[in-house]
């Protein structure tokens, strides 16, 4: 009992249902209780009343219990109405925790917590956490009856209550034990799909490389091991289920007919009557099969706190160091950027791999044209994820336009600084709908996509804007994610070193729009390679963690 209580009080913890939402759908589900139970008493008595000859009493009673059944049934509807706002403000409001997880965990929390286990958490597990606040409510329905049920019994025969009692207390027992192996199996599915759908993922994104070493049948052995793995947890599932559905089915009719048979023994020695008799049998089916249902809230509390402990694998990620933003609103910001005496700790971060800064300092007029060169981890990174507000400096200051970085307002701050790296990132769905999210004015997207010669050839293709954006390859990818840079319209523009699959021409091309802003726009680019230094204002040199002016 402790035990269910302590995983009651973490389902609480976690979920914390709305009060007004729950208290309504407990509502509900108590008139359906009582519905039942005044339904079935007055169906007794039209049996009693009918061996009475009271027929005008037996369909006075009938049409009460018809009164009951439709009571009963609007009690349900509005209670089927209501799991919408119940469940669905619990899954919103974990929904909304685990994406703030996402968003601010640590790169190493996700180091050991695979991408489809953390899929399967944020949808099947948050879902089956919020569902259980209304499983409470309909499994409190079968306790209701019983209560109810259980003092109609011990009204008509105290002795026989008392062995009613008994054996709604000793179903407890042998149903918490069942239970907690049904709970067991379904952690252990759990798992098993988890590893199952690695396995998957790894397939799928390996599939060349398994063809082009000759992994085809070693993989596919992985994947049948991990699918026999999963079909046998399900079995033991299915076992442990079905000593719930049959081994105690068969337990419980055997009490009824026990308890028949010296019911029946009572009344042939006229300890007895017919009519207590006939009371006691329809409510003893009853009182055993509701205190069975209810006793289902024991599997269903074990899977939730299975469920609330995956969740909380994420919701307990550690977060990054947040950064802070400011007050300042400045919108017409120029571009100019200062680093003054900036140094850079990497040891004091484990979320990225940086390097060291040391006393850099350097400025960068507003509408410059600026390359930082240097070879691989020299600092360059360190100085784009700075620029970024990725990190924070560990001394020194960084100004944009003499305002410090940190002051400014966050939605400003991102509005006036974006970035464009070697691989950038789409979101699921077509080009159009990738576009629309910076930009919904469709003429300025055409525009824009003219510009980086885009439009002619994505218009080509047989779905023109609404191909899906990681379908293109990856030379148009960039090209794409280009153009998503110049459609924010930003005041700094930052290039995080050229894609090796980009020819000659393309890097030609690129430089010709660039050139483009030039004297209009900040552009920063980073690069292990010169073959741009031809576009900047000025070069700098960037190499162990110091930064010196080209001359």
């Amino acid at each position: 009992m402790k035990e269910n209580i302590q995983m009651f009080k973490e389902w609480y913890r976690l979920c914390k249902p709305n009060k007004a939402y729950w208290f309504f759908q407990f509502a509900t589900v108590v008139v359906v209780s009582i519905c039942l139970v005044c339904e079935s008493m007055y169906v007794a008595k039209v049996t009693t009343s009918l061996a009475d000859g009271n027929y005008k009493m037996a369909i006075f009673c009938l049409t009460l219990g018809l009164a009951f059944v439709l009571l009963r049934q609007f009690s349900w509807i509005l209670n089927y109405q209501n799991i919408y706002n119940l469940i669905g403000d619990i899954y919103k409001r974990l929904q909304k925790q685990i994406f703030y997880k996402i968003i601010h965990g640590k790169e190493k929390n996700f180091e050991n917590v695979s991408k489809e286990k953390l899929i399967n958490i944020f949808h099947s597990d948050a879902y089956e956490a919020a569902k259980f606040s209304d499983q409470i409510c309909s499994r409190f329905r079968y306790f209701l009856s019983t209560l109810l049920t259980l003092g109609y019994v011990f009204t008509v025969s105290i002795p026989i209550g008392f062995v009613v009692l008994f054996i709604v207390i000793l179903n407890y027992k042998v149903l918490n034990w069942i239970n907690s192996r049904i709970s067991l199996a379904t952690k252990n599915v759990k798992e098993k799909i988890d590893l199952e759908f690695e396995t998957f993922s790894e397939i799928l994104s390996s599939k060349n490389m398994i063809e082009s070493y000759d992994l085809t049948k070693k993989m596919e052995q992985e994947f049948a091991r991990k699918n026999d793995h999963c079909m046998k947890a399900q079995q033991k599932k299915v076992m442990a289920n079905s000593m719930l559905d049959n081994n105690f089915f068969g337990y419980y009719k055997s009490l009824i007919y026990i308890i028949t048979l010296v019911l029946i023994y009572l009344l042939s020695s006229g300890n007895l009557t017919l009519t207590v008799y006939l009371i006691v049998v329809s409510y003893l089916t009853d009182t055993i099969t509701n205190s069975k249902d209810f006793m289902g809230i024991l599997t269903e509390l074990k899977n939730a706190y299975v469920t609330c402990n995956r969740v909380n694998i994420i919701l307990n990620f550690d977060e990054k160091q947040a950064i802070e933003f400011g007050n300042v609103h400045k919108d017409d910001i120029e571009g100019e950027i200062d680093f003054l005496h900036v140094s850079f700790d990497a040891s004091s971060i484990d979320d990225y791999e940086l390097n060291d800064l040391k006393d850099v300092t350097f400025h960068i007029a507003s509408n410059e044209t600026i390359l930082f060169h240097g070879a691989r981890s020299s600092g360059k990174r360190t100085i784009f994820y700075l620029l970024q507000r990725m990190v924070s400096a560990t001394q020194g200051e960084i100004y944009v336009d003499k305002f410090k970085i940190q002051d400014y307002q966050e939605k400003v701050f991102r509005k006036n600084v974006n970035y464009l790296t070697t691989k950038p990132f789409f979101y699921h769905g077509s080009i159009l709908r990738n576009l629309r999210l910076i930009d919904a004015n469709k003429n300025h997207i055409e525009d824009v996509l003219k510009k980086t010669s885009l439009y002619d050839y994505i218009m080509s293709l047989p779905k023109g804007l609404k191909t899906e954006a990681s379908d293109l390859p990856k030379r148009e990818q960039y090209l794409l994610g280009l153009a998503r840079l110049l459609l924010m319209n930003s005041e700094i523009l930052v290039l995080y070193e050229f894609p090796n699959y980009l020819s000659i021409s393309d890097k030609e091309f690129i430089k010709s729009i660039l050139s483009c802003f030039h004297g209009k726009k900040t552009i920063i680019m980073f690069s292990a390679n010169e073959d741009i230094a031809e576009l900047a204002d000025k070069v700098f040199e960037v190499e162990r963690g110091k930064v010196k002016l080209q001359s």
